[in-house]
């Protein structure tokens, strides 16, 4: 749902309607399950990296997307191009993810500016949540950092009282 938010963000375009996110969770799942049916062990989702190369590329066209699913399919039905595809060294895929997810995290950002930022509060609960989710995989390697951010801030948020929290104003947006 954030990354239909994020898309619409990064193409100044307005928020899209509860009916258009609806039908966007619908394909998912239905991509999703027809994945898991054909034994791909990975879904169909949507995805801040690919929100931030919309945002990189600012082609936002449906026909775009079109052309680049059409394209995917016949990459993936021809062995030698998926081949040299995935001959592509590790480190160009660290570059794009690198560049992805730094726009991800500049626009994610943006969002304090919707806050109440001279809270010891909030400041406390963005400072701990964003050096646990960069120490806990070091202190316990087995521990992923992914649900870190997702997970730490619920239970720091809820324990004071709610008077400051960081609310986004969907009308400001």
């Amino acid at each position: 749902m954030a990354v239909y938010c994020l898309s619409s963000q990064f193409l100044d375009a307005p928020r899209p309607p509860a009916h258009a996110c609806n039908r966007g969770l619908l394909s998912e799942g239905l991509g999703t399950l027809t994945c898991a049916l054909l034994g791909s062990p990975l879904g169909v989702a949507s995805s801040a990296a690919n929100a931030c190369i919309l945002e990189l590329s600012q082609c936002g066209s449906r026909r775009t997307v079109q052309l680049a699913a059409i394209l995917g399919l016949v990459l993936g039905l021809s062995p030698k191009l998926t081949a040299i595809i995935s001959s592509a060294p590790l480190v160009i895929y660290g570059a794009i993810l690198c560049v992805t997810y730094t726009v991800a995290t500049a626009t994610g950002v943006t969002y304090f500016q919707h806050g109440h930022m001279d809270s010891g509060r909030n400041i406390f609960n963005i400072g701990f949540t964003m050096f646990m989710a960069l120490v806990l995989p070091r202190w316990f390697p087995s521990c992923s950092p992914t649900p870190c951010p997702q997970v730490l801030p619920c239970p720091i948020t809820n324990i004071s009282d709610g008077k400051e929290r960081l609310h986004i104003r969907w009308s400001l947006l």
